[in-house]
């Protein structure tokens, strides 16, 4: 392969020029996800052939944080406070981030203790939906380990690593721990890593995420004397609302242009790989770090579907931020693949004992997707400053399918809340105390002007 395109995607210099890009809407022709094939029978569903012209809550998007924030309303309240609520996508059902990712959700083992217990909290709440609970949804549900290498390129990070690992033993004991031995990295199948962080308590999962829609949101206006919000719609009309809880992640600065340069539209490549040894799973979820270009918040990642019709064992394989121009920050198109991320995807083998001496992977298929990177790292979640009735969780920084559930949850309950006209703020200060959010994630004046400094 080539030599990195510059500069690099962390730098300062590719953050301060494409930080303050606005998205654009979801494009209409984005490149076909592995997940996604064949197209489930709602992907294009409509409940009524015209809009209703009001509505007591709008959502806008249809990814897991709307899921789990209209799974809070419609189930978790034992006596809902709405007649209606509208959900609106502007493609297809779940072809966001969500129905484009790489497919493993798992705890963030290098976040300070606050986070990782909140994200164990996140886990255990999608895999009692999933799996434990009163019926098993199909979705593909396979608990594994995690285990995240680490290459040479970041010698650095990982001696940061190595430090915290340390220092949280205390905390997670033989759970969470360092493995530099060479015969274990090799019993982990890993190639070439100088070292690994091995999650030993088992919250890592892999699922397929994609389990009222070509309705593109293009604005939201307060009508003050009537006391709603109004959606506009792209060739749909509008519609009248009390709350309109907005679940685009990536895209939100296209909607609320406050957000322009505090969730910076990110694509990323994803790609499906064939195996090359039949009924072979990955040990393990992994992680990839500190490879050639790697810096910052820049890492692979890999998962396996499992071996039937549609799976067909495909290996997940994501990341490869370092071989597109600026870290693909700024870019809300997902219509193209980056050939060159592409092909060192495919170059798997080279980093993973995936059961082949052959330095490539067949690609099954190849896509982008649309994250949304947090300028302070953090979800921005709950009521928008200075618009009544309308409410966020956004920037997930690439770590949505451990965050974006609880997010789409707290919604819930701050609009359940203010539907019954409640002190929603108490409602938010009361999970805080609780832990069933974090402090760091509130959305507020305050923390908007902060990370404007930043």
């Amino acid at each position: 392969m080539g030599d990195i395109p510059p500069p690099s995607p962390t730098s300062s210099a590719t953050h301060q020029q494409h930080a303050h890009l606005r998205a654009t809407l979801p494009v209409p022709n984005p490149t076909t996800s592995h997940w996604q094939t064949p197209e489930h029978r709602l992907a294009r569903h409509r409940t009524t052939p015209n809009l209703p012209t009001e509505a007591d809550i709008v959502v806008i998007g249809s990814g897991i944080t709307a899921a789990f924030f209209a799974l809070h309303m419609l189930i978790a309240d034992p006596s809902p406070a709405f007649n209606n609520m509208v959900v609106l996508e502007a493609r297809t059902m779940c072809s966001g981030a969500t129905g484009r990712n790489g497919g493993h959700l798992v705890v963030d083992g290098s976040a300070r203790k606050e986070r990782r217990e909140w994200e164990e909290r996140v886990w255990d709440m999608v895999a009692e939906i999933a799996v434990r609970g009163g019926s098993r949804i199909e979705c593909e549900w396979r608990e594994v380990r995690n285990a995240t290498g680490w290459w040479g390129w970041d010698r650095e990070g990982w001696e940061g690593v190595k430090r915290r690992v340390k220092r949280d033993r205390e905390v997670y004991g033989e759970n969470y721990r360092v493995v530099e031995d060479e015969d274990e990295l090799k019993g982990l199948d890993l190639k070439g890593s100088m070292g690994a962080v091995v999650s030993g308590w088992g919250r890592a999962a892999t699922l397929c995420p994609y389990a009222l829609m070509e309705t593109p949101v293009v604005g939201i206006e307060r009508d003050e004397a009537a006391g709603v919000n109004v959606v506009k719609t792209k060739d749909r009309g509008e519609i009248r609302a009390k709350h309109v809880v907005v679940a685009t992640n990536g895209y939100v600065s296209q909607l609320l242009e406050r957000f322009t340069g505090l969730v910076v539209p990110t694509q990323g490549q994803m790609t499906a790989l064939k195996p090359v040894e039949e009924g072979r799973l990955l040990k393990h979820d992994y992680g990839l770090e500190g490879l050639k270009g790697q810096s910052g918040l820049i890492e692979d990642y890999a998962v396996q579907r499992p071996w039937d019709k549609v799976g067909q064992g495909a290996i997940m394989h994501g990341g490869a931020r370092q071989w597109v121009k600026g870290g693909g920050e700024g870019v809300s198109d997902d219509s193209y693949n980056v050939d060159e991320a592409v092909e060192w995807l495919r170059d798997l083998p080279q980093r993973i004992d995936v059961g082949t001496h052959a330095s490539q992977l067949e690609l099954l298929k190849a896509w982008t997707g649309v994250m949304g990177y947090s300028r302070d790292g953090a979800p921005w979640v709950g009521a928008m400053p200075g618009m009544e009735g309308v409410w966020v969780s956004a920037g997930y920084t690439g770590h949505g399918m451990t965050n974006a559930p609880g997010c789409g949850r707290h919604l819930g309950i701050l609009v359940s809340a203010a539907l019954r006209g409640q002190d929603w703020r108490e409602a938010e200060r009361k999970s805080i105390a609780e832990g069933t959010m974090l402090q760091e994630f509130v959305l507020s004046e305050e923390r908007i002007a902060k990370a404007g400094l930043l």
